[in-house]
């Protein structure tokens, strides 16, 4: 393997292990504002719902990235 090569692995590592830890991170923050919505004496349920909205799409996100970094 050349250096040019090796770089580019780890490189690639990096973001692969940066983008899940971005990931995780974003649900934590939006389980948190889940959380806070709900136990608010007036909840507002549209804001629940766009929350959820939210949660549903950062999951599809990763289980796709999961998937097409399982790949290669």
């Amino acid at each position: 393997m050349t250096r040019n090569q090796a770089l580019i692995q780890a490189i690639e590592f990096d973001l692969r292990d940066f983008h899940q830890q971005r990931m995780a991170q974003r649900a934590g923050l939006q389980m948190g504002l889940l959380r806070e919505e709900q136990c608010r004496p007036v909840p507002d349920l549209s804001r629940i719902g766009r929350i959820r909205e939210a949660i549903v799409c950062m999951d599809a996100i990763a289980r796709k990235t999961m998937g097409s970094a399982a790949a290669t």
